[in-house]
Order: C-alpha cells, then structure tokens, then sequence
C-alpha cells in the first residue's frame, strides 16, 4: 500500500490508495519561551536618496525665512487683501444691458404672436361641426343598425311578391321554353358563323406573317 503526507501548516493530510484524509493538529497556545540569542547583524542596506527632500531643519528655515520677509510676496494677495476684494465686488460686475432676460424674451415673443392676424380662409363651401350636427345625419353604424331593425321587423307574410317569380316558378318556365317559343330570327347560330368564313386573331396574324415572310419583311410580333 502507497501512503503519502503532507503539511498545510496544522493540518496534516494523509492519501492513501483508499484514499484522502486530514486533521488539524493545532492545540491551545503554550506559554512563550525564553527569547533566542541575538542573530547575526545583516549587511547594511543601500542609503536612499534624499537630494529631492527637505530635512526637518531646512523645512522650519524656509517658514521662518517667510515669517521674516526674506521672500518677495508682493504680487501675491494675503488672506486679507483677498477676502475684502472679495467684499467689495459687485454682486454681477458684468454689463448686461444689450440682453434680454429670460422673461424679457418670453414676453417679447407673446407679444409678436399676438400680433400675427388670423389667416383669412373662405370656409362658404364647408359646413361648421354645429352645422353638420343640427343636419341630424346618421352615421354607417347607426345606418346599419336601423337597416338591421327594419328587417328584423319585417314579416315574409308582409311583403308584397305579387310581380316577383318564385324560384320554382322561373325554373318551370325555364323547362317550357322550346326553340321554336323564342324569336331568334336576329342570332346566328354557332353553325351559320362558322360557315361564313369568319377568321379568329390566331388565324389573322398567321395570315399577316405569312404574306410579311413573302415580301421578305421580318416578323414582328402579332396584331
């Protein structure tokens, strides 16, 4: 059998050909030991660079130097200055008086709108909304709905049929119609047009080609 360990700081884990199993073998804090000897000093480190820096006395140099006038300040405001130049401002010191303020605009563009005359339209061909109202016209729905009615309320006994033919009255007179009960003395028949040589649109423009291919003009469609 293969069995492997290993460490994951207090857990020990053990693997094995079943397989892989661990426990934490971390137990209560012992009391500290006694402090080791001192180790071997290590080698000295590269000094970093502080030519960019001020060092602690240069820095109080340069703010006493200021305390003592050593440093020309006289295109600077002190705190003072500023504050009453702040002060003394006016509240909007720029020049306005070539524009118009909101409301000023507003007002203006009201005032050109109320100006502009109504458009003079002739309305003596069109009828008003009032008009058309007091003419009392029905509209498609209500037109329906009172066809509707109407021939709801029809009874077929109240229908006058007098000069109407049944459908099987007209398919009797159908039935006793002979040839010889109709006038067609103005008709051909079928037999007698056939026979008087008439020629059909096919038959014309194949006589039409045909003579066109004899005088040596090509064919170019049909008529």
């Amino acid at each position: 059998m293969s069995i492997t360990h290993r460490w994951l700081g207090t857990i020990l884990e053990v693997t094995s050909d079943s397989g892989t199993s661990s426990c934490d073998l971390k137990g209560p804090q012992g009391d500290i030991g006694v402090r080791g000897p001192q180790g071997i000093p290590g080698a000295a480190g590269i000094p970093a660079d502080l030519s960019k820096y001020y060092t602690k006395d240069e820095t109080q140099a340069l703010i006493d130097a200021v305390t003592a006038g050593e440093i020309d300040l006289t295109n600077y405001f002190t705190k003072a200055e500023t504050s009453a130049l702040i002060e003394n401002a006016t509240p909007d010191p720029t020049d306005l008086s070539n524009y118009y303020t909101k409301g000023q605009v507003n007002t203006l563009i009201q005032t050109e709108i109320s100006k502009i005359p109504e458009p003079e339209v002739d309305l003596s061909s069109y009828y008003t909304k009032t008009e058309i109202n007091n003419k009392n016209y029905q509209t498609l729905a209500q037109v329906n709905d009172i066809v509707q009615n109407a021939v709801k309320e029809i009874e077929p006994g109240n229908v006058d049929l007098d000069n109407y033919y049944t459908k099987s009255e007209v398919n009797e007179l159908i039935d006793g119609v002979t040839a010889g009960d109709i006038d067609l003395t103005n008709y051909y028949t079928k037999t007698q047009v056939d026979n008087k040589g008439y020629q059909t649109a096919a038959q014309v423009n194949i006589l039409i080609n045909a003579a066109l291919n004899a005088i040596g003009v090509a064919e170019g469609g049909s008529f």
